[in-house]
């Protein structure tokens, strides 16, 4: 793994020497917890936590890393975008504008230096702890975009992929915190991923559930001791033991998952 970060923040040096844009804060709506800026010509975001959080988000940043670590040791099932981490990570400068440095200084300034610090008279912007991840298309956007185009296949496909995102995370027992549109993007192969805002145990009442719509579709999720699956057609209620369903005649979902704390 450590070989592979060294080959990825060499061929991330190379390109620098080889491309003139800026970095810039990266398109979508912004997060509550963390930063995100890229490199237009670079396919990889960059994330930095930020020093403080909205009321809402009950969190700290050893719990934010803490999280991070769980989505990286679990199955993924192809679901949850994987990130690479690093320390003190210097860029140049010049290739950022004083508009992003400016926010980089207001979100996370205890992780920011500014410095020579390799002497060699150019000054350095220096992250101290950074997530890099590979980019993809915020879902709000994609769906944004492809409503202007009046591309409705695209709008369609990205709707039921979404809803199969659901699902396979569920089927993994791991359940997206937030399920905004923005929290999930759209990779380069067209397949909907999620970026983990893990869901801590606390967040759902023994005894409760969490209920939403997925393609005109009731769902519900309860908390439970082992994962289950079921829906709900004309003709009752059926147990779904390899978690998958044909969607047609469905009327409502209900999943019960097992949840850890981090």
């Amino acid at each position: 793994a450590k070989q592979g970060k060294t080959l990825f923040y060499r061929d991330f040096l190379a390109h620098m020497r080889h491309s003139t844009d800026r970095f810039r804060i990266a398109p979508g709506i912004k997060g509550m917890v963390m930063l995100v800026f890229d490199l237009p010509s670079f396919p990889f975001v960059f994330k930095v936590i930020k020093d403080f959080y909205p009321h809402q988000k009950d969190t700290t940043r050893e719990q934010i890393k803490g999280k991070d670590l769980l989505v990286k040791q679990h199955d993924r099932v192809g679901r949850m975008a994987d990130t690479l981490e690093y320390s003190n990570v210097a860029f140049p400068r010049a290739r950022f504008s004083d508009a992003l440095v400016a926010e980089l200084q207001a979100s996370c300034a205890s992780l920011l230096e500014i410095s020579d610090r390799d002497g060699d008279g150019q000054d350095e912007l220096i992250l101290k702890h950074v997530y890099i991840e590979r980019r993809m298309i915020p879902l709000n956007i994609y769906r944004q975009d492809a409503t202007q185009a009046g591309d409705r296949e695209a709008i369609e496909r990205a709707v039921v992929e979404y809803g199969n995102a659901i699902k396979d995370l569920v089927a993994a027992n791991i359940f997206p915190g937030d399920m905004l549109w923005k929290n999930f993007g759209v990779t380069r192969h067209g397949k909907v991923v999620f970026d983990p805002v893990l869901l801590d145990e606390l967040e759902i009442p023994d005894g409760g559930a969490l209920s939403f719509t997925w393609a005109r579709v009731p769902f519900s999720i309860c908390k439970g001791a082992a994962t289950r699956l079921r829906v709900q057609t004309a003709e009752g209620w059926t147990d779904c033991p390899d978690r998958s369903f044909d969607p047609h005649g469905v009327v409502a979902v209900e999943a019960e998952v097992s949840f850890t704390a981090a």
